[in-house]
């Protein structure tokens, strides 16, 4: 096996990337358990709502109509 490995993209979440270089450790001992992994999508997924929501509420304004975002 050549160890090969997609390019992970520059906008991937950074939790999700640390994820995925996780994974693929080449030493099974080194890599999460599936538990674990649940647990850090979970994490991630939680990351990614308040991001959006932050953004959603930053992006109005106080009469509640939408400024240019």
């Amino acid at each position: 096996m050549q160890d090969l490995r997609p390019t992970i993209a520059v906008d991937t979440h950074p939790m999700l990337a640390e994820l995925l270089q996780r994974c693929w450790q080449k030493d099974p001992a080194l890599r999460p358990t599936f538990a674990e992994i649940v647990d850090i999508l979970n994490s991630i997924k939680e990351a990614v709502r308040s991001s959006v929501h932050h953004k959603r509420h930053s992006c109005r304004s106080h009469s509640g109509r939408r400024r240019g975002c």
